[in-house]
Formats: C-alpha cells, sequence, structure tokens
C-alpha cells in the first residue's frame, strides 16, 4: 500500500481531478496511516495492497464528505408546505468506506469499541 496509489484511488472515487484533489492529499495520507495502523501483525501489506488502498481511499472520502458537510452544504431546504431533502454526501461515502472495510477485514485488527449490551448484566436476578 503507498500513499501514490492511495491517492489514485481517491481521485477515481471523489470524482475531482488531480489537480482539485491535491488540496487533499494531506488528509489522504493521514488515512492511509490509519488503515496501516490497523493492520494484524501477520498480514502482507504488499500482497493486498489493492483493498488495503480501496480502504483507505474509502476513508479519506468519507472525511472529506463529512469536512464539506460540517463547512454548511445545504442538505435540506423548506418553503410553506414543500420541502426538499437530499442524503447527506458524507452518509453515502460513508456506506462505501464500510464496504471497503468488508472487504478487508480479515486483515485489520478488531480492536473498534463496541457499545452494546451484556446480556449477563442485564438479568433481572
Amino acid at each position: 500500500m503507498t500513499d501514490e496509489g492511495v491517492f489514485e484511488r481517491f481521485v477515481f472515487l471523489s470524482g475531482l481531478s488531480t489537480v482539485q484533489a491535491q488540496q487533499w492529499s494531506a488528509l489522504v495520507s493521514e488515512c492511509t496511516q490509519a488503515i496501516r495502523a490497523k493492520l494484524r501483525e501477520d498480514c502482507d501489506e504488499n500482497a493486498n495492497s489493492t483493498v488495503l488502498e480501496g480502504a483507505a481511499a474509502a476513508m479519506a472520502l468519507w472525511r472529506r464528505c463529512a469536512i464539506l458537510d460540517a463547512r454548511g452544504q445545504v442538505n435540506s431546504f423548506k418553503a410553506g408546505d414543500v420541502s426538499i431533502s437530499s442524503k447527506s454526501s458524507a452518509d453515502s461515502a460513508y456506506s462505501v468506506y464500510l464496504q471497503a472495510l468488508a472487504a478487508c477485514g480479515q486483515l485489520l485488527s478488531e480492536d473498534e469499541f463496541v457499545f452494546g449490551r451484556v446480556e449477563s448484566l442485564c438479568t433481572e436476578n
């Protein structure tokens, strides 16, 4: 997995030109490092570079969309009885990211925090 490979995938996923995407290169690099940090010790990064680069690029796309949404991109409009709304681009990008993670799930360590109910603690006894 290389920064260049992830950047090329990011350009493809985002639909930006290489010049336009250049302003997001630091974000792409951060996402590459984030995926690399999640790798299992026994993972051969070179042999699995395609799926890992896809996951890093999808993460960068999701974060870019979240940043743009946070800057105030309008997703809904209401005037009287008429309302128009659209799904957030960050929501769509997050779905792409989750699919990319699933593709390389066996290569990553499972250190994600999961919030849930533990049945043995929720009994009436």
